[in-house]
């Protein structure tokens, strides 16, 4: 036995010593696994019941919707620091071939078209907010843009009138200014023929607004607008490119949209059509197109358009088509849109084109 026990010492010695090394080893590590793991949010090198440096969940900013609407303009959704107190003017554009480009039109919040005779159309631009230097042309009044123009509350400029707008300027009271018996604050351009030469500006006619005693304090009826880029489920129906059928060739309009920039170019009579205040291709975030009831009513071709009551229309934004319908109660009540589901549709800030046709009209899209 003492023979085997100095045999194997030298083994027996090893052995022993690398138990005690792994015992070691193990009591460290051990040691180093119970140190107590911080809370989140907790700073480590204060006590565990501290909770000064707790991070609380951020909480979402409430906006009073009723607020944020008091700041944006309602004819176009632009956020403002504050509102005019001056009233929309309501501008008759010529837009028959000798009168392009028209001038001031890329300013307006909103713009109108409608037929005329002889299947021209014709413009209503709607200036609250921002001014134009030059506006023009400017033409004369048809009672169908009349009734367009109670929609706004706006002051209703134009340069004569057919025998029914007269009309309806004696009988129903209606806001104007008349270029032809007032003259001062319009002008005529020398590089134009007339009659597609009369221009204005938006502070001119404000300044003669207010000397007719027109500019009074109202509540413009404001359009509903999104507040932010809406999710669009993938359902709806795509359409990058919108074509108006109006009866003349260089009548006829159409849209492309643009992705990048949420707008839809707009072209007349198969070319861009310009604002020649700034040389730049008009642009529009919504289209309307509404159908209305349309007669001829006399041998010059003067039409009539029933802009009461309701009819069908297309809605077009975020290159989206939506079938829609439009109501008006009389002639003093706002134009609304509704889904075929019965919901008020909603506008991308930014101008908006309302296409007035009649109800045989071919939209392509």
């Amino acid at each position: 036995m003492m023979q085997w026990l100095k045999k194997y010492q030298l083994y027996i010695a090893l052995f022993v010593l690398a138990l005690g090394a792994g015992w070691g080893a193990y009591r460290y590590i051990d040691s180093t696994l119970q140190v107590p793991v911080p809370q989140v949010g907790v700073n480590v090198d204060e006590k565990q019941n501290d909770m000064t440096d707790v991070v609380e969940p951020e909480q979402p900013i409430e906006v009073d919707e009723g607020d944020a609407n008091k700041l944006r303009c309602p004819l176009d959704g632009a956020v403002l620091m504050d509102l005019t107190d001056k009233r929309p003017l309501a501008v008759m554009i010529d837009n028959s071939p000798a009168a392009r480009p028209p001038l001031g039109i890329d300013k307006a919040d909103l713009v109108y078209e409608a037929l005329v005779e002889g299947g021209i159309t014709r413009l209503m631009a709607v200036f609250y907010h921002d001014k134009a230097a030059e506006v023009g042309p400017i033409r004369s009044a048809r009672p169908y843009f009349v009734q367009l123009a109670q929609d706004t509350k706006s002051v209703y400029v134009h340069a004569g009138q057919s025998p029914q707008a007269a009309t309806m300027f004696k009988e129903k009271g209606i806001a104007h200014l008349n270029e032809i018996p007032i003259t001062r604050g319009f002008w005529r351009v020398t590089d134009r023929v007339r009659p597609h030469n009369l221009l204005s500006s938006t502070d001119k006619l404000h300044n003669l607004a207010e000397d007719y005693n027109l500019e009074k304090s109202i509540e413009v009826p404001a359009f509903p607008f999104y507040n932010k880029q809406p999710e669009l489920p993938e359902t709806l129906r795509n359409s990058d490119e919108i074509i108006i059928y109006y009866p003349q060739q260089f009548s006829q309009v159409r849209y492309v949209y643009h992705e990048d920039s949420g707008e839809y170019l707009r072209f007349m009579g198969e070319k861009a059509h310009i604002d020649g205040s700034n040389n730049l291709q008009l642009k529009a975030r919504n289209i309307v197109v509404q159908y209305v009831d349309t007669k001829v009513i006399d041998g010059e071709g003067r039409l009539e358009m029933n802009m009461t009551g309701k009819g069908k229309a297309m809605v077009f934004n975020n290159g989206i088509a939506y079938q829609a319908r439009w109501e008006k109660d009389n002639l003093s009540s706002p134009t609304r849109y509704y889904t075929v589901k019965g919901e008020e549709i909603k506008f991308m800030p930014g101008q908006t084109w309302i296409q007035i046709v009649p109800t045989d009209t071919r939209v392509d899209y």
